[in-house]
């Protein structure tokens, strides 16, 4: 298990990777559930600097994760765009 920053830096590195998406609704993978894209509103935790909380709405399906384990983010209209885009792709092979 890696060991993971908990400093003030850690804290500014979250706010400037994804301080742009706080507060609005989101979609995320996590490395840890490559395979999973979970949706909620993205808080950036002020009790565990380096850590999003994904907020779904319910305290048992709340997600959290240290920023070096996201690998993908993006707000609901991106995330709904690309997989249009996707899709349509899809349909013209």
């Amino acid at each position: 298990m890696p060991i993971r920053c908990t400093c003030a830096a850690a804290a500014e590195r979250a706010r400037e990777l994804y301080g742009h998406l706080e507060n609005q609704d989101v979609w995320i993978t996590f490395s840890y559930a490559p395979n999973g894209c979970y949706r909620g509103r993205l808080r950036i935790s002020k009790d565990r600097p380096g850590y999003i909380l994904l907020d779904r709405g319910e305290a048992d399906y709340n997600r959290v994760g240290h920023i070096d384990q996201i690998v993908y983010a993006a707000t609901h209209e991106e995330h709904t765009r690309a997989r249009a885009i996707r899709c349509a792709q899809s349909y013209r092979t």
